[in-house]
């Protein structure tokens, strides 16, 4: 009569159920791996959802420029557009006087310091500085000799779309879109 000793049947050594457990853990991390990037590309998408907005977008049937914005998660309505030629992203602000970029973009882009000017802004009174903007366009508005304002207060990659190009396009907003026509 052979006898076993305790420890030699219990079935899955250690090393065993590890190699066996090993497929499913890297199937779960997958799984998650998947959810996490679509639901960042969701997220994504609706708090910048004009994200795609090309600079040569489309015209109206009488053939006027127009843009058409969807409103951010924030309820701000942003933009892809052009200063100069390189490539921003503006807040549309109509409280803003002026297209306003801080001064990280302007460098970018390649804009002048002009005059010092004092700007408000819901913070209070901050000083700034006049530039002029060649050529700025948003989808297939495209406008020429633009004033502008490099404001040190502004974040890093910030621009706005002020009144300085607003007040030459017609805004219409009805719930979450803008038309800019």
């Amino acid at each position: 009569m052979a006898f076993n000793h305790p420890d030699e049947d219990r079935g899955l050594s250690g090393v065993d159920s590890m190699r066996a457990l090993a497929p499913i853990a890297i199937a779960f991390v997958l799984i998650i791996c998947v959810f996490w990037f679509a639901f960042h590309r969701i997220i994504e998408n609706r708090q910048h959802p004009n994200r795609s907005l090309v600079a040569s977008g489309p015209r109206d049937n009488l053939g006027s420029a127009r843009v058409v914005l969807s409103k951010s998660l924030d309820g701000q309505f942003r933009t892809p557009g052009t200063i100069n030629g390189q490539l921003v992203r503006f807040m549309v602000d109509t409280g803003a006087s002026d297209v306003a970029v801080s001064p990280q973009v302007a460098q970018r882009i390649g804009l002048r310091r002009g005059p010092r000017i004092t700007v408000e802004t819901a913070t209070g009174a901050h000083t700034a500085y006049q530039t002029h903007i060649d050529r700025v366009v948003v989808g297939s508005i495209a406008l020429s000799n633009v004033r502008g304002a490099i404001v040190p207060g502004m974040s890093d990659s910030s621009s706005l779309l002020g009144m300085s190009f607003l007040k030459y396009v017609n805004i219409n907003v009805s719930r979450d879109k803008m038309v800019l026509h």
